[in-house]
């Protein structure tokens, strides 16, 4: 399996600011990335994205649309996870069943992120998930413009996490 090469800087950078600085809806996407996996008893550390760029891609991806507030614009969001990191979650099952998991922990990992936001007034509505073959894995991930990449580490390799669409920090209502 090849090295992907380094990410587009739209990747690397939230929404397309020019700086590297987290803002309080990539907290809340990241904190809910390690929550997810915390909670079945997977220690997953947050890297920096440059890490996406060492080691082999995972080799699951599943992805959500989903749409926040009165839009209908359609938001993605795709959890990437290496297969012995699935086979250590769900040792013994057969194949069906780890990528059933793998689009279970997709819609948990939503969940969590749209838990987060209706503190804020921010609403998500959850629609269709699937299974990403890998050719659409390496278009979703070089297709960068507008995404938010999240990255980490768990001892069976790297978990990525893509999202497109979320709200800007400023739509957030504080009241």
């Amino acid at each position: 399996m090849s090295h992907p090469g380094p990410l587009p800087q739209a990747a690397r950078l939230a929404s397309g600011s020019k700086s590297a600085a987290r803002g309080t809806l990539d907290s809340f996407v990241q904190g809910a990335l390690v929550d997810l996996f915390a909670a079945y008893s997977v220690a997953l550390a947050p890297v920096p994205w440059a890490s996406a760029a060492h080691g082999p891609p995972p080799d699951v991806s599943v992805a959500a649309l989903f749409t926040h507030g009165g839009s209908r614009t359609p938001c993605k969001l795709v959890l990437s996870l290496p297969r012995a990191l699935l086979d250590q979650m769900k040792a013994g099952e057969v194949t069906a069943v780890k990528m059933d998991w793998a689009r279970e922990l997709t819609s948990q990992f939503l969940g969590r992120i749209k838990n987060r936001l209706l503190t804020f007034s921010v609403r998500l509505e959850i629609g269709a998930l699937s299974v990403l073959e890998r050719p659409m894995v390496e278009h979703h991930r070089t297709s960068a413009i507008g995404k938010r990449l999240y990255v980490g580490r768990t001892l069976r390799g790297v978990v990525l996490a893509t999202v497109q669409g979320l709200p800007d920090d400023s739509a957030l209502s504080y009241t």
